[in-house]
């Protein structure tokens, strides 16, 4: 269940990069999506601002999708992925 009340959960839900900071430093929100898919969510932490924030999300931006793409590129030959991102077992309606 995702929870739409955290920074991490509106990224997610909304499909919109977010930063945020806190007690424990920097973060930075990306969706991981594959066309209309929502796959995922990455988070990036830092103890620290990054010296050129909008290049340091680019480059994240960019490694997310080559993840993204890659998970869904391998998802058709085995469940290992869906196994890995299910909440609760699957019931046999469900297979």
């Amino acid at each position: 269940m995702i929870d739409a009340r955290t920074t991490g959960g509106r990224a997610f839900t909304t499909v919109t990069k977010l930063a945020g900071d806190n007690e424990h430093g920097v973060h930075l929100w990306i969706p991981m999506v594959d066309g209309s898919e929502r796959l995922g969510l990455a988070e990036l932490c830092g103890r620290t601002a990054p010296r050129d924030p909008d290049r340091l999300r680019h480059h994240a931006e960019t490694v997310v999708a080559l993840l993204a793409h890659l998970i869904s590129v391998k998802s058709p030959y085995g469940d290992l992925l869906a196994r890995l991102r299910r909440t609760r077992p699957m019931t046999t309606l469900a297979r």
